[in-house]
């Protein structure tokens, strides 16, 4: 059993993690602070965080913006033989991969190069998450669900296109989000397991804080999540692998195109019903993984 493989059993579906606060899932369960507050990503002049709470143990509070506004509402991819051969091979070797999962597959970008897909892309269940790295509801939302997530990437039944905005480190005048979705793209190598970059996410958000962790801390974090040494020690020394500016702008534009009503983050898209999922329902990942 890989690292990542033995941590997820060590942490089993639906508990949360070990190092979340305890008095998270209380502050969660508050009718002021649920999962569904929203991050909105339109531009619509002053904007009032007064819902956004710490998440994790220093997760920032946002109060106010200039030009990004707070929603209290729901939701803040040799010759014919040997061709033939290679062909039934190529199948037989994506039938494997399906079928024991994930723990050995690969976690590529999209094909339009602005996401990140865990999972198989025949899983029965497609997902987009639209997230900001330092968006205090994204994190509720790993928090609350990120465990059910990893439990439904291991058996196969899910696959997650990550989608990740940068248009929070505007408001905090740094480079943390951008810093981090960059190393989230160096962690999807054809060397990690898509439950190893799950708990990688979750783990980022746990130690959500008001100026990030450092470079050497999120390898750290990305080793003890499962994420290969090797991947880690680029995400290390600072290896730039993605224009952050860019993915956040085409993103902002296909989340409002997916959510036009309330185009926040996080919100998390069923490719399949091509609707925005209401993550207020306490099964809703078990109603789509049936």
């Amino acid at each position: 059993m890989d690292a990542a493989g033995r941590r997820l059993a060590t942490r089993g579906v639906g508990r949360d993690h070990e190092g979340f606060v305890a008095g998270s899932t209380q502050m969660l369960q508050h009718p002021d602070h649920r999962v569904a507050d929203a991050v909105d990503v339109r531009e619509k002049g002053l904007g009032d965080y007064r819902y956004a709470h710490n998440i994790t143990v220093t997760a920032p509070t946002v109060d106010m913006v200039t030009d990004w506004h707070t929603r209290h509402e729901l939701c803040c991819k040799g010759g014919l033989a040997m061709r033939s051969y290679l062909g039934v091979l190529g199948a037989s070797v994506l039938m494997v991969m399906s079928s024991t999962n994930i723990a050995h597959g690969d976690v590529p970008r999209t094909g339009d190069g602005n996401a990140v897909l865990p999972g198989s892309p025949i899983a029965p269940v497609q997902l987009e998450i639209f997230c900001e790295p330092q968006c205090p509801y994204c994190a509720a939302l790993e928090a609350t669900h990120g465990d059910r997530l990893a439990g439904a990437l291991a058996g196969g039944r899910l696959a997650i296109t990550y989608r990740w905005l940068t248009f929070l480190d505007r408001r905090h005048h740094n480079d943390v989000s951008a810093r981090l979705t960059n190393a989230l793209f160096v962690a999807a190598d054809p060397a990690t397991p898509p439950t190893a970059y799950q708990a990688f996410v979750q783990d980022l958000y746990h130690h959500q804080s008001a100026d990030g962790p450092s470079n050497d801390d999120v390898a750290a974090i990305a080793r003890d999540s499962g994420v290969p040494d090797a991947v880690a020690d680029r995400i290390a020394s600072g290896d730039i692998v993605v224009d952050a500016a860019a993915v956040n702008d085409a993103n902002k534009v296909r989340l409002e195109e997916e959510n036009p009503d309330n185009p926040s983050t996080p919100t998390v898209y069923n490719v399949n019903a091509r609707s925005v999922v209401d993550t207020q329902d306490s099964g809703w990942l078990e109603a789509l993984a049936s």
